[in-house]
């Protein structure tokens, strides 16, 4: 009885494992007539495209060559650049199977040198990789040119020097005479100052020139200085540079914008701000006036100090308004900031009916 029970229990699991394997084969055939078998295939001729030496300032124009390897039409949805100076031209009507294509690619190299890359990203419909990529390598020479063109001195504010640099570099660097090397603005010594690092012992070699500029002799606001190094070499005597910032004004407001809130009418609001200078020097208000009627000083201080303290008053009153952006503009005796002006916000307080 026993042996009858274990007999039936083998046949059954034979049979599972029968129809295991059977619907295992059933799937792979399955796969095999799936649409990822039957869909276009964009196969690369290389990934790695080597361009080699060229002068920097060169239009380099390359091709990159691709098959339909895949059994329907192929189509490019786009073909993108991954860096400067990047142009594209890719087949836009569809690649049918077996057929071929040319992506053309140029490259802008002005201002850059030494070994560079790019990277050629294509979409297509391509189901199994529909992004792929191409690497374009380059190495660029340049006679002598200046990193960056444009130095920026970003927003600062006081009367400290800041201090920026840019490096003259090229394949003639060497050939530069340090004594001969001027570097000049063709403006007020006293703005800015330079000095010449000779690094042409480093790798990549270079001559870097670090600019000074003193914010006591700038007006406060946006600036854009253009200076020039002359090198005395025939082909390349000259080389320009933009030095670029803004200057902050002389005074700091804290804070920067008084906002007074929501507000009803007949409510009066305060607000104290302080005025004071970044370099510390003391100065005299002169007088304070607004352009809205409901915006007042409670007091001027007469003194001469660095910093003042200055209590702004809000009535709105009765009045239709729904929110004033207004400013009071303060007056002083510094020749750098005569008029300062301090933003004012407030917003009528909505009050809903029971």
């Amino acid at each position: 009885m026993v042996n009858g029970v274990k007999l039936p229990i083998v046949w059954i699991c034979l049979g599972l494992m029968v129809s295991c394997c059977n619907n295992t084969g059933n799937e792979t055939n399955e796969f095999k007539g799936s649409s990822w078998e039957k869909s276009a295939r964009l196969s690369l001729e290389s990934e790695f495209i080597d361009v080699g030496h060229h002068h920097s300032g060169d239009e380099l124009i390359r091709s990159i060559r691709f098959k339909n390897s895949g059994t329907d039409d192929l189509i490019i949805k786009r073909v993108m650049g991954v860096g400067q100076g990047i142009q594209v031209d890719f087949p836009k009507n569809p690649v049918k199977p077996g057929e071929g294509g040319i992506i053309t690619i140029q490259i802008r190299t002005a201002g850059r040198i030494g070994t560079e890359e790019r990277r050629i990203v294509i979409l297509s419909n391509d189901m199994i990789t529909p992004r792929q990529s191409v690497t374009v390598s380059m190495i660029l020479d340049m006679d002598l040119g200046i990193r960056p063109r444009n130095v920026w001195f970003g927003d600062f504010k006081g009367s400290t020097p800041v201090k920026r640099e840019f490096d003259i570099i090229g394949t003639r660097i060497n050939e530069i005479d340090l004594k001969s090397l001027l570097i000049d603005a063709g403006i007020r010594s006293e703005l800015l100052s330079f000095t010449i690092h000779d690094r042409r012992n480093a790798e990549p070699p270079s001559i870097s020139v670090e600019v000074q500029l003193d914010p006591a002799h700038l007006q406060p606001g946006t600036f854009k200085i253009p200076i020039f190094a002359e090198t005395k070499l025939s082909n390349t005597p000259i080389l320009d540079v933009i030095l670029t910032g803004s200057l902050l004004g002389s005074f700091e407001i804290t804070p920067a914008r008084v906002y007074f809130g929501q507000f009803v009418e007949g409510e009066v609001m305060h607000r104290t701000v302080t005025l004071s200078r970044y370099d510390g020097k003391a100065f005299r208000i002169t007088g304070v006036r607004s352009n809205e009627a409901c915006f007042s000083i409670d007091s001027v201080p007469g003194e001469t100090a660095s910093s003042h303290n200055l209590t702004i008053i809000f009535t709105p009153g009765k009045t239709s308004e729904m929110r004033f952006n207004s400013n009071v503009i303060v007056e002083t005796d510094a020749q750098d900031g005569q008029q300062i002006d301090i933003p004012l916000y407030a917003f009528r307080k909505i009050v809903r009916s029971k």
